[in-house]
């Protein structure tokens, strides 16, 4: 029992850093979840409705003019043809996911707001790439759909989370680094 209380008490010491970033992790990751979960109901119509399906269908008006692309709460319409976003699919959960990480992670503040910003920005953008794919696919070639929204937009989508977070911390943790050496 004394080598095992050991080996934990030195595991711990060495890998304080990494423990410390997953316990933050996980508690600013179900924070973030409840905070959504609780306030969907009074934010889907902006973040679903507008800044998702609005600002999709207007991308989508200005890349291609004849599609005439109308939104009537969560939905794309152009004709007969409609797209519905539903929640979960605004990208809402891999923003938290990326926000977690960074504010768990060891960086000067200024560091951890920028990246939350941009990370933000970056998801939000993606999402619209995936969201307006999803459209034409849906509208031109629905036979990919199902392996563009359920395979390639979502791994796009983590993926494009996970190269910021690690880009980020590159950045972040050398800025920490220099600001914690005397």
């Amino acid at each position: 029992m004394t080598n095992l209380r050991f080996y934990m008490k030195s595991f711990y010491h060495a890998n304080h850093r990494e423990i410390q970033f997953i316990v933050f992790f996980i508690l600013f990751f179900v924070c973030g979840q409840s905070l959504y979960y609780w306030s969907k109901n009074y934010t889907a119509q902006l973040v679903v409705h507008r800044l998702n399906a609005g600002v999709s269908s207007f991308l989508i008006n200005f890349i291609h003019p004849p599609e005439r692309t109308k939104v009537h709460n969560n939905e794309i319409q152009s004709g007969p043809f409609r797209m519905i976003i539903e929640e979960g699919c605004e990208g809402t959960e891999g923003i938290i996911l990326v926000v977690s990480a960074l504010l768990a992670f060891q960086m000067p503040l200024m560091f951890k707001t920028i990246g939350i910003v941009l990370g933000t920005l970056l998801l939000y953008i993606s999402n619209l790439v995936r969201i307006i794919t999803l459209y034409y696919s849906l509208k031109y070639k629905p036979e990919l759909f199902d392996i563009l929204h359920m395979y390639i937009g979502q791994s796009f989508y983590i993926f494009v989370g996970a190269v910021f977070f690690i880009f980020w911390i590159q950045i972040g943790g050398a800025a920490n680094d220099r600001q914690t050496q005397p």
